[in-house]
């Protein structure tokens, strides 16, 4: 039998390639202790002990990784100069991790609820989720618009034979972000945006938080805040990439001509509309914001989420 102090060694900083082996860690821990831990400036903790019986690697392999009460495990690096090379950190694995304690509570939920908090645009189809039971499981039909709920426009929306949501490179659906509050109860203007610091040529998306978030989804508000004419063309000039508001069109609803789709989706930028920003600060995050893979598709709902930068 052998006795194993259960750890996460996890080299977060350089991505080194590590793997499982059965160790005795009363030396690991003294190695960090006299070297890692001096000479690399690395923070060393043991935040629990427990004793593990196992005769060989695959003994360790399956209660460690698969017990349901384990909740640390052993990991080194293969290279046996890794205590000199490596920037070794202990954490334990699943959701008690600090990292994933921070990403977990840093995350935001910009994506509204398809048949919760559905609205839709005047003339577009309704949606509709049919549960059906069959051969003991449930298949519910889903009757939707490419547009429908949270959503992303693809150039091919107002423009044959442009690109389509398949069609677009997925890291298109993922990059910084700015969440900017606009205060005027009409349109974001130039006026609101002059002063704001946008990195020229960074091709970040910009999410225009409005009065929009507040209004109610029992019905749809023709007089929502949409984005004027020329804001497209100066978002373009500062090479941004997506845009997105907090309702569901960029457009002022009256106006037949769509200047706004088609001077962004023209230009190769995204828009990504219908976006939940109620409990959203302004600032800078991180968007990810992945449609469904749709053949040929000039949108689709996407799940979108924010998580903010430091």
């Amino acid at each position: 039998m052998t006795y194993i102090e259960r750890l996460v060694l996890t080299d977060f900083y350089r991505c080194c390639r590590f793997t499982h082996v059965l160790v005795n860690c009363q030396l690991i821990m003294k190695g960090l202790c006299e070297r890692g831990c001096g000479e690399w400036g690395v923070g060393v903790s043991v935040v629990k002990k427990e004793v593990l019986e196992t005769r060989s690697h695959a003994d360790y392999y399956n209660a460690v990784l698969f017990k349901p009460s384990a909740r640390f495990i052993v990991y080194f690096s293969d290279d046996t100069s890794w205590v000199q090379s490596a920037l070794i950190h202990i954490y334990p694995i699943r959701s008690h991790t600090p990292f994933m304690r921070v990403m977990r509570d840093a995350i935001i939920d910009i994506t509204r609820t398809l048949g919760l908090d559905t609205v839709n645009f005047p003339g577009d189809t309704d949606f509709l989720a049919s549960p059906a039971c069959s051969d003991g499981c449930t298949l519910s039909e889903l009757v939707m618009s490419s547009h429908s709920g949270t959503h992303i426009d693809a150039p091919l929306h107002f423009f044959e034979m442009r690109e389509s949501i398949d069609e677009i490179p997925v890291e298109r659906f993922i990059l910084d972000c700015d969440v900017i509050a606009i205060e005027s109860p009409v349109a974001v203007t130039i006026a609101e945006l002059d002063d704001y610091p946008i990195e020229p040529g960074k091709g970040q998306a910009i999410l225009f938080k409005t009065r929009n978030s507040d209004l109610s989804r029992e019905r749809f508000y023709e007089d929502f805040v949409y984005i004027e004419a020329d804001v497209a063309r100066w978002l373009l000039e500062m090479g941004v990439s997506l845009v997105g508001i907090d309702y569901l069109s960029v457009e002022r609803y009256d106006d037949a001509d769509f200047p706004v789709h088609r001077t962004l989706l023209g230009a190769g930028a995204l828009i990504l509309e219908d976006i939940d920003l109620r409990a959203v600060e302004p600032g800078r995050y991180q968007l990810v914001c992945l449609p469904i893979k749709v053949h040929r598709a000039d949108g689709a709902p996407c799940r979108a989420i924010l998580w903010r930068l430091p």
